[in-house]
């Protein structure tokens, strides 16, 4: 007999999908509250995949520049999350 079991909240792997909705919610609001500038390096990095020297050059600075200021947005994402 092949009896297919699901995971109920109380089980050790059960993973409420909810959680990923509220996460990506939480995000998207953080993102919103991003200045425009924050909120073009986090697209072009990390939606469109673009390298930090492709970044660099469309906004004029270095790309060590844009590592900082990625590295400085993400913090303040996560802030924002966890507040």
């Amino acid at each position: 007999m092949n009896v297919m079991t699901t995971a109920g909240p109380t089980e050790p792997n059960y993973h409420d999908p909810m959680e990923e909705v509220d996460t990506a919610i939480d995000v998207n609001n953080a993102l919103d509250a991003m200045t425009p500038y924050e909120q073009i390096l986090v697209y072009a990095h990390y939606y469109n995949d673009m390298s930090l020297r492709e970044i660099a050059a469309i906004v004029g600075t270095s790309a060590p520049t844009v590592m900082w200021q990625l590295r400085q947005a993400i913090k303040n994402i996560r802030k924002k999350i966890t507040e």
